[in-house]
């Protein structure tokens, strides 16, 4: 038996959801649809994600947490699949001080 070929995801438009709820600290999440496991480009999802996140000279680290102080952390990284993947960036917003 033959295993079905996966195409790659492509979107027809921006998604946006808006979800609220009580929450001490806001998060924004930014997804985007990838390869999976098979791909050669899925490694350098990885290195991508580790330049944008992580240690303070991390790009989106040192910019949002460190320099302008407008979140509390920032993550990226990117989920695999056997097929199929998404590369995924989580803002986690900073306590309100009023």
């Amino acid at each position: 038996m033959q295993r079905p070929s996966v195409p790659l995801v492509k979107l027809d438009s921006e998604k946006h959801l808006v979800y609220e709820d009580r929450v001490q600290l806001a998060r924004l999440y930014i997804d985007w649809p990838t390869v999976g496991a098979k791909h050669e480009d899925d490694h350098v999802l990885d290195v991508v994600a580790s330049i944008l996140s992580g240690p303070r000279t991390a790009r989106l680290t040192k910019a949002l947490v460190y320099d302008s102080q407008g979140a509390a952390n920032v993550f990226a990284f990117q989920r695999t699949n056997e097929d199929v993947g998404e590369f995924q960036i989580v803002v986690v917003r900073g306590p309100v001080t009023r």
